[in-house]
């Protein structure tokens, strides 16, 4: 299993959602926690929760270098990363934008 796992938002939240180093949930809450992607579910979350929208960021994060503790969490069915806590920004390793193609899609090829 890779130590790479995902995390899409859209890039003016990621400014927002910041303090002291580390990304928070929606909620703004230091302790609730986030829930990731592994890298075949992300096109399809992408075009599920963003179709059609852009600046989408995806941010790559490296599981190693995260302070909070990592989880499998089955969530409608499907396991999913649940980072327990706030994101430390030095846990990710890259940022990308996403744009959607003509017909509103996004495309994502992730190679782990």
């Amino acid at each position: 299993m890779s130590d790479l796992i995902f995390y899409v938002l859209p890039s003016i939240k990621l400014k927002e959602r910041q303090k002291d180093g580390a990304l928070l949930a929606e909620s703004g809450e230091r302790e609730e926690a986030l829930t990731a992607l592994y890298a075949d579910q992300v096109e399809l979350f992408c075009n599920r929760m963003y179709s059609g929208q852009n600046g989408i960021l995806l941010l790559v994060i490296q599981t190693t270098r995260l302070s909070a503790p990592v989880r499998n969490q089955v969530i409608a069915g499907e396991p999913h990363p649940v980072i327990g806590g706030p994101l430390n920004m030095d846990a990710i390793m890259d940022k990308i934008e996403l744009e959607p193609n003509e017909s509103g899609e996004f495309e994502v090829e992730i190679s782990v």
